[in-house]
């Protein structure tokens, strides 16, 4: 019988906050009087650490005896900081005539957070929503039964693009014979026009070796050695996992201004928020040579979505192709185990930016200042594994343009923008 079990370490400390005044009145010139007790706390700092799972019986025991053994598990981690100081200010009208004085009061110590929020610690704030989450584990729960078929090549795709490929690979000759036909129709055209025909044509010539290297000769290398390794581990029995990772990142950032009985002052405050989903699932089986040259159900099922024009600009959207891929070992394996990760840090920054005008009797002697820092780092383990599922992948556009498949898509658009301009 398993145990349920949590631990938690460390705390946070007050940090003292001194609100004071001198020149109260004519008996206390020069005399620094503090308001309202010896200091306050309005700030905390400090690092806790709270961890849960499970603990099993026997658990060293029972792994060396084969058995697979996945608990669930948990873990926060939270540390917070706080520096700067508050504001100092004098009020216009004399507290003492004789001799002239005037009165000024003050806070030491990070108060602009309590001030602008009610808050004595900058709390960490979750920039993605949790259907947002609940969609990256869909799309990496997904990966990782597409990665369970085991394919070490793609033959039946492969098979069906070769008419593609040796199309591409005479496409060279063509592309040359066009630039050599451009330059002998310039002649007796002006320089301008001349050059503009041939660069015309030699950037078509780029756009059809860059495809060809990218979308033909690269592929075909692949699955060359794709075959050799799937001879090599033909009828093996081995013990594998499967995995699927997708993360992300979001930046929120939003600015406001206080209102203080002494004066106002701004605040900007960033969010920064990272979610890292990882799926695993192991499995045990006998490497068959149909399955690793992907000549099975799963390769079949794949390969009509494979074979559409540009289904991989979708699968940047939504992980269509990997749902397809998914079925079969969904439906057809006995996984030993499998779970998943989600671990999240999101990091909140409170600043002062700056402090304005005084309000109403008073002139300011000291602005406010301040940052204040709340850092929350997450983790959770899930033993079972969600079936595959058809999901849309949060900020794909913006994670598109920060990927390598940006540039195949440009070749993409140039080579269709030349073929336009052609006729």
């Amino acid at each position: 019988m398993s145990n349920f079990r949590t631990r938690s370490r460390g705390g946070l400390t007050g940090l003292s906050t001194l609100w004071a005044a001198t020149n109260t009145n004519c008996s206390t010139i020069g005399q620094q009087v503090v308001l309202g007790g010896p200091y306050f706390v309005e700030a905390y700092a400090g690092t806790t650490e709270t961890t849960s799972d499970v603990v099993t019986p026997g658990f060293r025991r029972r792994s060396m005896a084969g058995e697979i053994i996945v608990n669930p598990y948990s873990s926060v981690k939270e540390t917070y900081a706080s520096s700067g100081t508050f504001m100092r200010w004098k009020y216009n009208a004399q507290s003492c005539s004789s001799p002239v004085a005037f009165m000024e009061e003050w806070i030491d110590g990070p108060y602009s957070l309590k001030a602008a929020t009610g808050l004595t610690k900058q709390t960490p704030t979750s920039v993605f929503t949790q259907s947002e989450i609940d969609a990256l584990i869909s799309v990496a729960a997904t990966k990782a039964w597409s990665d369970a078929n085991q394919h070490d090549a793609n033959v039946l795709q492969d098979a069906a693009e070769c008419r593609q490929l040796v199309k591409l690979l005479q496409s060279p000759k063509t592309t040359a014979a066009k630039i050599v036909g451009a330059a002998v129709k310039t002649r007796g055209k002006s320089i301008a026009k001349a050059a503009g025909s041939v660069v015309k044509s030699t950037a078509d010539l780029a756009s059809d070796l860059w495809l060809q290297y990218q979308y033909g000769i690269r592929p075909l290398v692949s699955t060359l050695d794709g075959v050799l390794d799937a001879m090599a581990r033909y009828r093996k029995r081995h013990r594998w996992t499967a995995r699927g990772n997708v993360s992300l990142s979001r930046t929120k950032v939003t600015s406001g201004t206080a209102a203080y009985w002494v004066a106002n002052f701004n605040w900007q405050r960033t969010d920064v928020h990272l979610v890292q989903v990882r799926a695993g699932i192991l499995l045990e089986e006998e490497v068959r040579l149909t399955n690793n040259l992907g000549i099975d159900a799963s390769g079949m099922l794949s390969l009509p979505w494979e074979l559409i024009p540009f289904s991989f600009v979708a699968d940047w959207f939504i992980n269509v192709g990997s749902f397809i891929s998914s079925i079969v070992p969904f439906v057809t394996k006995s996984p030993l185990a499998s779970w998943y990760t989600v671990e999240e840090t999101i990091t909140s920054t409170f600043t002062v930016t700056g402090t304005g005008g005084p309000n109403g009797a008073w002139s300011l002697v000291r602005g406010a200042s301040g940052t204040y820092t709340g850092m929350r780092r997450s983790k959770r383990r899930v033993p079972i594994l969600p079936g595959p599922s058809i999901a849309f992948k949060p900020d794909s556009p913006l994670h598109v343009l920060q990927d390598k498949r940006a540039i195949d898509s440009a070749a993409l658009v140039f080579q269709r923008l030349g073929k336009l301009f052609k006729g």
